[in-house]
């Protein structure tokens, strides 16, 4: 299992990085960490993935149902 959004750079797509048990390093399969799937209004929900991608200064984040959010600066 693992999250829908990706992370491209250079037309490579990099998905979440996946723990021994084949589970997202993600919001929601972290153990112990509380996670809400649902916001409501007013609210606001933070995200987090772990990736491995190569030495770059900006990707490209892909979540399904939405457009590309381009150039988003790594550090």
């Amino acid at each position: 299992m693992f999250s829908g959004i990706t992370l491209a750079t250079q037309n490579i797509q990099y998905l979440p990085l996946m723990d021994k048990q084949n589970y997202c390093t993600c919001s929601g399969y972290a153990p112990r960490i509380p996670y809400s799937a649902f916001v409501r209004p007013g609210e606001s929900l933070d995200y987090w993935a772990m990736y491995h991608i190569p030495d770059v200064e900006t990707v490209d984040v892909e979540i399904p149902g939405f457009d590309p959010i381009k150039n988003v600066p790594v550090s």
